[in-house]
């Protein structure tokens, strides 16, 4: 067994890739460099199966694969067929992980970025709301970053991301903060912008400390969690142990220098969106686990790869009905390698996952209706 970083891979055998060889029954071009196919059929080892595919070729001149936000908001939700016809797409596909429940609903709960700035991010696992969500939020997470500098063709990669913030008082005092525009949680120090709305909307008193443009502490509130945010504006909200170190460090007038990023290794980004698992690596599936609980069950599931030959793939595999019982990450992995995958992620799937091609939905989404979602990635022609 080979070892890259983190992550294993495993080498699939000639013969598991001919096992799992999906035989597309419908293929329709959409566009020139854009193809839709799809398969019902069963999957030896794994049982009924119905499947949806994109192709496209970044490299085509007029084609872009772009992020959209729900409502075009941070936090929020909509479905993809509303966010493709409000972008006149021609297909789209649902992406990240997504708080479900509460005051942020919508909001991302890993990293989350779209024309080169930065609306999301997470060093801690972040409560979705409901049970049995997968982890997401840890410390680093895989993601699809999508570069593209003027006059040049789109190019997509699937990198591990971490978010990196500190403040730092006058004095030299400094201490991480755990997230930005996200729920704060307990023991947790998170950074709001005016990119999440009018207020932080927290739910846990702390100590909320608001920053102005000149970074000075313009005001600061003791057992408060709705803190409004200005234009230019920025809070800094504290629970638990982080609450603490803000009540003995900072005061009205203070000047605090403030940082926050992402660290990761590839291209200068545009967009990136963070998900996981991911599936495969160098053409060989990837076996470690990235914590989520769903990894190992059935479910409906939504990936992206990359071919060789360049070809982006995006695939959704309906789950938990009679037609289609779903997959593990495993399965997936082993039928994107049969597809020629090179590299393969994970996004959001279960009742999330949807494929929107020239304004319908092509799937069966497992609520037996389309779910409202955070986002969508959005295939369309200039």
């Amino acid at each position: 067994m080979a070892t890259r970083g983190m992550m294993s891979l495993m080498p699939v055998s000639a013969w598991l890739l001919v096992a799992l060889a999906v035989p597309w029954q419908k293929e329709e071009v959409l566009t020139p460099g854009i193809t839709y196919r799809a398969a019902q059929y069963h999957q030896e080892g794994i049982g009924p199966l119905s499947l949806h595919a994109i192709e496209f070729d970044p490299r085509t001149p007029g084609i872009d694969l772009v992020p959209v936000r729900a409502l075009d908001a941070v936090a929020g939700k909509e479905t993809v067929s509303s966010m493709a016809a409000r972008s006149n797409a021609i297909a789209a596909i649902n992406a990240a992980y997504f708080v479900v429940m509460g005051p942020l609903a919508g909001a991302p709960v890993a990293a989350y970025q779209m024309d080169g700035k930065l609306l999301s991010a997470s060093s801690r696992q972040v409560a979705t709301g409901i049970p049995n969500a997968p982890l997401s939020g840890n410390a680093e997470r895989t993601a699809l970053v999508i570069c593209r500098t003027a006059g040049e063709e789109e190019k997509l990669e699937m990198n591990r991301v971490r978010f990196a913030a500190s403040v730092t008082t006058a004095e030299g005092e400094s201490t991480a903060i755990d997230g930005l525009n996200r729920p704060r949680g307990g023991d947790d120090l998170v950074l709001y912008t005016a990119a999440i709305g009018r207020t932080t909307r927290s739910e846990r008193a702390g100590v909320e400390i608001l920053v102005d443009a000149a970074s000075i502490v313009a005001r600061m509130e003791q057992g408060f969690g709705d803190m409004a945010i200005p234009a230019g504006g920025r809070v800094l909200s504290a629970s638990g142990s982080a609450a603490d170190w803000m009540r003995r460090n900072v005061r009205l007038g203070d000047t605090l220098h403030i940082r926050s990023g992402l660290t990761r290794n590839g291209c200068e980004a545009r967009d990136v969106v963070a998900a996981g698992p991911l599936l495969v690596r160098d053409g060989q599936a990837v076996t470690e686990s990235e914590g989520f609980r769903h990894e190992g069950t059935r479910n409906p599931r939504t990936a992206i790869a990359r071919l060789r030959g360049g070809s982006i793939l995006l695939l959704v595999a309906d789950g938990r009905q009679a037609a289609s019982i779903g997959l593990t990450t495993a399965e997936l992995a082993r039928i994107l390698l049969s597809l020629g995958a090179e590299e393969a992620m994970n996004l959001d799937g279960g009742g999330s996952s949807t494929m929107v091609v020239r304004g319908r939905v092509v799937n069966s989404p497992s609520d037996r209706k389309e779910r409202p979602v955070s986002d969508a990635l959005v295939l369309r022609t200039r």
